[in-house]
């Protein structure tokens, strides 16, 4: 099997994991979310726009983006839930 395939095959229960996840209670569950979506977009750069190939800087730059983002993603999230919580 090919690594490309395997690369679908990991989307795949990837996506079924962030599915199962959403019945997490608490705070618990946009994180998960957030690092199966994180996951999920690493592997695409890597198999399917072929990031895997390119230089270990490029691949550094875009990994660090993808947790960047999703850091950003998360401290807003807590941001907000603690501006719900203070009225």
């Amino acid at each position: 099997m090919r690594g490309i395939d395997l690369a679908w095959f990991a989307l795949v229960a990837l996506t079924l994991l962030s599915l199962g996840t959403s019945g997490v209670a608490g705070a618990l569950s946009p994180a998960l979310i957030l690092a199966v979506a994180a996951a999920k977009a690493i592997t695409v750069l890597r198999w399917f726009l072929e990031i895997g190939e390119a230089s270990r800087g490029w691949r550094l730059l875009l990994d660090v983006y993808v947790v960047a983002i999703c850091a950003t993603i998360a401290g807003i999230f807590v941001i907000a839930g603690q501006f719900a919580a203070a009225g």
